[in-house]
């Protein structure tokens, strides 16, 4: 059974903290980078990181909710882990397919 879409994507301040204090990194691409945690639940979450240097309003949303669309509908919430994607500049002009073929790649080959 899935877990209910906005568990995946919601977190607590100091999960936050304690995930980017023993994080490592798990793939590098074009505009993107994306870093691995322990979990304590039993499924995956997916943290979206867009600083404003990134790019406008919209772009930033665009890439989170491509990214979060991905994550959930290919089931990468499986393993227990927190993944956490930083995005920059170059990477919110991505195409939704270079977007998922990053995500897919690194996250179901770890």
């Amino acid at each position: 059974m899935q877990p209910p879409f906005r568990e995946l994507f919601s977190f607590h301040p100091t999960e936050v903290k304690s995930a980017f204090a023993v994080a490592v990194a798990l793939g590098y691409g074009p505009g993107f980078k994306l870093i691995k945690a322990p979990s304590s639940c039993n499924h995956s979450k997916l943290l979206v990181v867009t600083p404003r240097a990134s790019g406008k309003a919209h772009d930033r949303n665009l890439i989170r909710r491509r990214a979060k669309a991905i994550f959930y509908e290919h089931a990468l919430h499986e393993k227990p882990a927190i993944f956490i994607l930083l995005v920059n500049k170059r990477g919110t002009g991505a195409s939704f397919d270079s977007l998922k073929s990053f995500l897919l790649k690194h996250i179901c080959s770890k």
